[in-house]
């Protein structure tokens, strides 16, 4: 049976707004993480400005240690709802780039409650990014399903 790629690394990024306190938005970004990981994450903030003028804060953060990352994904299973999953399942072909990054879009509202959601709208960003040799939209597919990312 073929080795399927296996999951590297991830990335957060989310804009906190002028309207948004910066500090909530950074707690949003940090509870789609799990328990154990949060504190071991830094966000790096860095301002920037608007299309209109208004000042809006830029926070990226990266997991690079594979274990990590897995601990991540398998936190994502136990917490996404089967809606989402199946969301996710039915529209992964757009959630992968032509490198073969995972890209997800989580809700900003719902993570500040500590809910994992996943949104199209003024998200959190995630990449996950995996590593293999053959690491296509259908290898992708299916690691994401024998880890239950997807039904």
């Amino acid at each position: 049976m073929e080795k399927l790629p296996q999951a590297v690394s991830a990335e957060l990024s989310v804009i906190a707004h002028a309207t948004e306190d910066v500090e909530k938005v950074c707690q949003a970004a940090r509870n789609i993480l799990p328990v154990e990981l949060r504190g071991k994450i830094t966000l790096t903030r860095t301002p920037l400005t608007g299309h209109h003028g208004n000042p809006i804060t830029s926070l990226k953060a990266a997991l690079t240690d594979r274990n990590m990352t897995e601990r991540l994904i398998k936190d994502l299973v136990l917490r996404l709802s089967s809606l989402d999953r199946t969301f996710l399942s039915d529209n992964l072909d757009q959630c992968i780039d032509h490198e073969g990054n995972l890209y997800l879009r989580f809700d900003k509202q719902s993570a500040y409650q500590g809910e994992i959601r996943l949104r199209q709208d003024d998200p959190i960003w995630m990449k996950l990014r995996f590593h293999g040799k053959r690491c296509t939209t259908e290898s992708i597919r299916r690691i994401c399903k024998e880890m239950g990312l997807i039904d």
